[in-house]
């Protein structure tokens, strides 16, 4: 008889076993995988590889920003017993704020596996404060990453924007894009405007750590793609001379005037619509938001008169009797005037017993209408304005470009403002009045206007009509230099003005820069015919000194339009004539100079003319 001690034995054995096997057939089998994945991950540690952020070229080609390399601090979290204190000791010896490091510890709570960025080693003395760490912190790891990196400095600034680390918002919205804490993105101009086409595929450096957390060795690599070049329309050069023009009066105006105002000019293809050079200033230095700037350094920057502001396409003014070229176009056009229309001007308008002066108080006595363009005189275009009436005027006003965003291919544009009866009713709860049309009529009281489209207003005179779409970006090239995306000219619209009235206007803006208020803008060199604008203004907390802006707009070559220029002086306290045609002469002297050069460029030489 068997023992019932021994068969319990037996059968206890056997459940034994039975209940090993099964265990061990469930870690084998059924989470085999799952272990051998987090076998895997203990030993290997993926470190990304940002994608350096494609070029930005000029029309010829020549650089305008790229990318350097920069030295960057990743941690391997998976490395530590305590990720957090390991983040914290690093980011002590690198110097970060604690506002800095609440953002790693973020990071390194996003990446449980993969490395997470904690800075950027900027000098030598940082470096070798952090190297002796990496034999008591595993998981410590350098590595080369792109930096944002612009050769000319603050040249072009506004028109280029900058970068800097994504932030939260940015991650949400672009939670499908791939963004990473750490990552840069474009945060204004064309940098924030072009993103898509900047940022490239990043890629990823695999990493075998030992199981202290120490790197053993890189056992394989993704290259990163950089992103596509953009091209421009603009001329590297002739931005220099934009810019170097612009600071050079700004500097006059400060030391004549005291005052501390901005500067913007704008230079189109009048048959294109590209723009040639776009500058605003101050300006400020892209490189520093790319590499992260100090507080010290931001103070200062901050110390100038609105260096962030792009004046050519955020900010509007009163544009002064620039405006007179819509005002004439749209008297001609209603048959209210002819070429051989003559005023007299006795110095002011007299309107219902208020008089209203001229600019010249004494009066331009009796003058042909293209002479009152020229010499811009105020009571001429008071009559028209009020025989126009404020609702036709504003209608010629919209056609040409004025009271509404142009559509520029950069973030941050305005529409400026265009008062009319309405509008003068809902702010001011008064109704409007014949004052308000006359000052309406040569660009005061409540009109407002950027330089790009007084710009485009010039343009679109120019050309006979056509009312064209501003555009900074003349194409986009992959990693080859195929293109993949070419900028055609866009008609907005065309405008029903006889070119018989466009040539009575334009006879007029030439006699201003021969013997008129544009005078300074004579050249030897180039055929200018342009318009002055001096923007009368009131003593306000933002210019307690009530200073003029002045303007002055043009197009070159006078017989064969090429280009519209535009400068502003804001708060300068001084006429249009006087400041802003020197600018914009010098600028049209310079294209004049670089249009000959790129033609002598592809002319054939005298010992092989062609055929031969």
């Amino acid at each position: 008889m068997v023992n019932p001690r021994l068969k319990f034995l037996k059968f206890f054995l056997l459940f034994t076993l039975t209940v090993l096997f099964l265990r061990l057939f469930y870690l084998m089998v059924v989470k085999g995988p799952y272990f051998e994945e987090k076998a895997r991950q203990n030993m290997v540690r993926s470190i990304p590889l940002p994608a350096p952020r494609g070029n930005i070229v000029d029309c010829r080609g020549k650089l305008i920003a790229g990318n350097s390399a920069r030295f960057l601090v990743y941690l391997l979290p998976g490395s530590q017993a305590n990720p957090v204190a390991a983040g914290k000791t690093i980011a002590k010896a690198m110097g970060l704020s604690s506002q800095a490091v609440a953002e790693i510890l973020k990071r390194i709570a996003l990446n449980p596996v993969e490395g997470a960025l904690i800075g950027e080693v900027k000098d030598k003395e940082k470096f070798f404060r952090l190297t002796p760490l990496q034999s008591t912190i595993p998981g410590l790891y350098f590595a080369v990453s792109p930096l944002r990196f612009y050769p000319h400095g603050e040249l072009a600034a506004h028109l280029l924007g900058y970068v800097g680390e994504v932030n939260e918002t940015e991650l949400k919205d672009k939670s499908d894009k791939g963004y990473k804490m750490g990552d840069l993105i474009g945060k204004d101009g064309l940098e924030k405007q072009d993103e898509n086409w900047f940022k490239g595929e990043p890629g990823a450096q695999l990493l075998k750590v030992e199981v202290d957390g120490k790197v053993k060795e890189i056992i394989g690599e993704k290259s990163p793609r950089p992103g596509k070049t953009v091209c421009l329309y603009m001329n590297l050069d002739l931005q220099k001379t934009a810019e170097t023009e612009l600071q050079s009066m700004l500097y006059r105006i400060s030391r004549t005037r005291g005052s501390n105002g901005g500067a913007a000019a704008v230079v189109m293809d009048v048959n294109t619509g590209g723009i040639l050079a776009l500058a605003s200033l101050p300006e400020f230095n892209p490189n520093s938001f790319a590499r992260g700037m100090s507080n010290k350094e931001y103070d200062i920057l901050m110390k100038k008169a609105y260096p962030m502001l792009n004046r050519a396409i955020s900010s509007a003014f009163p544009p002064g009797s620039t405006f007179k070229i819509i005002t004439s176009l749209g008297a001609l056009t209603e048959k209210l005037i002819t070429r051989q229309s003559v005023f007299y001007c006795p110095g002011y308008l007299d309107i219902g017993g208020t008089k209203i002066n001229c600019f010249v108080r004494s009066g331009h006595g009796s003058i042909g209408f293209e002479k009152s363009i020229a010499q811009s005189c105020d009571v001429v275009f008071y009559i028209l304005g009020r025989k126009l009436g404020i609702d036709t005027l504003i209608n010629y006003t919209k056609s040409m470009g004025l009271g509404a965003k142009t559509g520029i291919d950069l973030p941050g544009e305005i529409a400026g403002n265009l008062p009319d009866k309405h509008w003068r009713e809902k702010e001011y709860g008064y109704p409007w009045y014949d004052g308000d049309t006359v000052n309406t009529s040569i660009g005061q009281g409540f009109v407002a206007a950027t330089p790009l489209q007084v710009t485009l207003m010039t343009a679109t005179l120019a050309n006979g009509g056509k009312v064209l779409k501003p555009k900074v970006v003349s194409r986009i090239l992959d990693n080859d230099g195929n293109s993949l995306q070419e900028s055609h000219p866009e008609i907005i619209r065309n405008l029903n003005f006889s070119q018989e009235d466009i040539e009575t206007v334009k006879q007029g803006l030439r006699q201003g820069v021969l013997n008129g208020t544009g005078a300074a803008a004579n050249s030897p060199l180039i055929s200018i015919a342009g318009k002055t604008g001096t923007a009368e203004n009131q003593p306000c907390p933002e210019n307690p000194g009530g200073f003029n802006h002045s303007w002055f707009t043009c197009f070159a070559p006078y017989e064969n339009p090429q280009i519209a220029i535009t400068v502003m002086f804001e708060q300068s306290g001084g006429f249009g004539g006087e400041y802003a045609a020197p600018v914009a002469r010098k600028i049209a002297e310079k294209y004049l100079e670089l249009k000959r050069k790129e033609q002598k460029k592809h002319e054939p030489s005298a010992g092989n003319p062609p055929g031969r």
